[in-house]
């Protein structure tokens, strides 16, 4: 569950890799773009600073100053509460000892004094209420969301199970990838599993109709393994499940799941990249029409988001794909370096802090001590 300060920064590093994904994205490669989500996933899940920096986002006025007002409210509510504590507290002395409103409490008043000073530790103001019922609603919300996620894979895992057929085994590295055909309600080739296979529907390599001759489906199927094995390769299956802990984490912040969404594009668009590179150039255009052989109709796309499977079939997106291949975009050295330098800055503005707020806390609640004491 984030902190309302993580929420903030958070949603403002989002904004600022849109922008940087935005400026650049003609000028350097879809890795490049690809790996800027990393920032994004750090933050929503992992709320700390790594010290303290001039170049975090805390040290800027309108910050400091939302800091102020906050401890501020704070402060007054607590000294309300704790008048109105001891008023009531007067009150219920002078009635059980039948002395006057200006006489001393005695011996068992005094006791019950350093109790009542002690609850003041835990004085409800506005902004405690209102994080006591954020934190059930958030709380809430994590669940169902982490319920539909979950729902969802287990329902694809089974259809994959209940329909799958080996097909062969190939190698990465020391690591045999199990590669099986499945139905055809597969909208597309993927690559799932924390410990993943290579799932491929039967219709996108001719496996059930005899119209392709036997070197085309072997070419699109080379493709496909190629696909999915640099997807394996750029580790796109632990990046499937840190999106899903980022939606769980961060379910209502709906910047979090455009974020969410434009990871999904940015990682085929950086597979595209990275398959062709091992393909070769003179494969762009059979590749590419491998590509329109799997567009899927978008009302068949239902609940595809939610599988933690690399899959997009959106025939929009898929025509963007075969755009970019025939385009052939190469980085150029000043905008990587560029994009370099932008993220090192991004990560000094939001990952740093500026020491000065915990000073300000500490002080705060020592001043609302030395109230207590006094009254």
């Amino acid at each position: 569950m984030q902190t309302a300060e993580n929420i903030i920064i958070s949603s403002l590093l989002i904004l600022a890799l849109l922008f940087i994904r935005g400026l650049f994205w003609k000028k350097v490669s879809p890795v490049f773009i690809y790996s800027l989500w990393l920032l994004a996933a750090v933050r929503i899940l992992w709320p700390g600073t790594i010290g303290a920096s001039p170049l975090s986002i805390m040290n800027t006025g309108l910050w400091k100053a939302g800091q102020e007002a906050v401890l501020r409210e704070n402060s007054r509510q607590s000294r309300e509460h704790k008048e109105r504590e001891y008023q009531a507290y007067l009150e219920k002395i002078t009635k059980r000892q039948g002395a006057g409103p200006g006489d001393v409490p005695g011996k068992e008043a005094q006791t019950e004094d350093v109790e009542i000073v002690f609850s003041y530790r835990n004085i409800p103001t506005f902004f405690g209420k209102a994080n006591f019922w954020a934190v059930r609603i958030g709380l809430a919300g994590m669940a169902v969301i982490a319920v539909i996620f979950i729902r969802q894979n287990l329902s694809l895992y089974s259809y994959l199970k209940r329909t799958r057929k080996k097909l062969r085994e190939v190698s990465v590295g020391k690591r045999q990838i199990k590669v099986f055909t499945a139905g055809d309600k597969l909208l597309s080739p993927c690559l799932f599993g924390l410990f993943p296979s290579i799932y491929i529907p039967e219709r996108c390599i001719g496996a059930n109709t005899g119209r392709e001759e036997s070197g085309e489906r072997d070419e699109r199927l080379r493709f496909i393994l190629e696909h999915e094995l640099t997807h394996y390769r750029h580790g796109d299956f632990i990046w499937s499940l840190v999106r899903m802990l980022c939606l769980i984490a961060a379910w209502y912040n709906p910047l979090v799941w455009i974020g969410a969404r434009l990871s999904l594009k940015d990682g085929e668009l950086a597979c595209d990249s990275g398959c062709l590179k091992r393909l070769g150039k003179e494969k762009r255009t059979a590749y590419g029409e491998a590509l329109l052989d799997m567009i899927i109709p978008a009302k068949e796309q239902k609940g595809l988001f939610w599988h933690s499977a690399m899959t997009n079939t959106d025939g929009k997106f898929i025509k963007r794909r075969i755009e970019e291949i025939a385009e052939n975009r190469k980085s150029s050295a000043v905008a990587v370096a560029a994009v370099m330098i932008l993220a090192v800055l991004c990560t000094g503005i939001f990952f740093t802090g500026s020491g000065n707020g915990e000073r300000m806390a500490r002080g705060e609640e020592e001043r609302t001590t030395d109230t207590a004491g006094e009254t």
